[in-house]
C-alpha cells in the first residue's frame, strides 16, 4: 500500500515483480481482489485485453496513515487514470530498477521525484526531466553525490524532437548555471523500449550534445535483461560516435 501510495498505479505485473515473486498468477488476483473488495485497493482495467491496475482505496489510504504515521491530507490518492498509460507505467519500473539496484550495490538513495513532483521544484527552469534521481555512494572515506535526471520516450514523437528540443534546453540550463544541471555529479539518462529507438535518438541529438554535459543511453530491453542500473547497457554518444562502433558502457564508471 505504501509502495501505490508512492507510485500511484501499478500493474498486476509491477505488484508480483515487487511482492508476490513465486506465487501463481491465480493466488495473486485472489489476493488483490480481496483488498479490492475490502476497500484497500481500487483497481481499474484498460481493456479486455489488458491488465488491471491498482491504486489506493479508502481503507487503504487510513491504513498508510496509521502505519507510517502521516496525516491522511498528505496521502494523495490519483483521481484519474493516467492518460499516457505506457509512459506512466514504464517510468515505475525505472523507479523499481533504480531503487533496487542501488540497494544492491549498498548506496544511499535520496530521492526519486516523478515529473509532477518536479513542477514545483523546476518552476523556473527550461525542461523538466520526466524523473530526478539522488543517491550517494561512500567508498574509503570519499563520498561521492549523484544527481540523474531520467527521460523515458515511449516512441510517439519524431526523434528530431528529442534533440532539437530536450537535449537542447539541457545545454541551455547548463549554460545559465542552473545549480541541479551544474551539478559535478549530474548526468542525464535516456531510456527508450528497444536499441533500434536509442539509435534513431542518438542520431538527432548528436549535435546538440555539450562535451560537459554527460548523456547515456540505453533500452528498456537491455535494463530488464541485466536489472542493474550500474551494469554496462548504456550507449555513450562520445565513445560511439569517435570509434565508429556499438560500444556498451556503465554510466557510473
Amino acid at each position: 500500500m505504501w509502495r501505490l501510495h508512492i507510485c500511484g498505479w501499478l500493474s498486476t505485473t509491477q505488484l508480483k515483480r515487487e511482492f508476490f515473486q513465486g506465487t501463481t498468477p491465480r493466488a495473486i488476483q485472489k489476493r488483490l481482489r480481496i483488498l479490492s473488495n475490502e476497500g484497500f485497493l481500487f483497481c481499474k482495467q484498460p481493456s479486455l485485453t489488458e491488465e488491471y491496475y491498482f491504486k489506493l482505496g479508502s481503507k487503504g489510504k487510513l491504513e498508510v496513515a496509521e502505519k507510517f504515521e502521516m496525516e491522511s491530507e498528505q496521502i494523495h490518492i490519483l483521481r484519474h487514470f493516467p492518460k499516457q498509460l505506457k509512459h506512466f507505467s514504464t517510468l515505475n519500473d525505472i523507479r523499481w530498477y533504480c531503487e533496487n539496484s542501488i540497494i544492491h550495490e549498498k548506496m544511499n538513495l535520496k530521492f526519486f521525484l516523478v515529473d509532477k513532483e518536479l513542477k514545483g521544484k523546476l518552476q523556473n527552469s527550461m525542461v523538466i526531466p520526466d524523473a530526478l534521481l539522488g543517491f550517494s555512494h561512500s567508498e574509503k572515506g570519499f563520498k561521492r553525490q549523484f544527481i540523474i535526471a531520467i527521460e523515458y520516450d515511449a516512441g510517439t514523437e519524431n526523434p528530431q524532437y528529442f534533440g532539437r528540443d530536450k537535449v537542447q534546453k539541457y545545454g541551455n540550463e547548463l549554460q545559465v548555471g542552473n545549480p541541479i544541471f551544474s551539478n559535478k555529479g549530474f548526468q542525464v539518462l535516456v531510456f527508450a523500449d528497444t536499441r533500434r529507438r536509442i539509435f534513431q535518438l542518438l542520431k538527432h541529438s548528436y549535435k546538440f550534445l555539450q562535451k560537459d554535459l554527460q548523456f547515456f543511453f540505453a533500452s528498456m530491453e537491455d535494463l530488464a535483461e541485466s536489472g542493474n542500473l550500474f551494469a554496462p547497457i548504456f550507449i555513450s554518444p562520445e565513445k560511439s560516435f569517435v570509434t565508429d562502433k556499438l560500444i556498451l558502457c556503465s554510466a557510473f564508471e
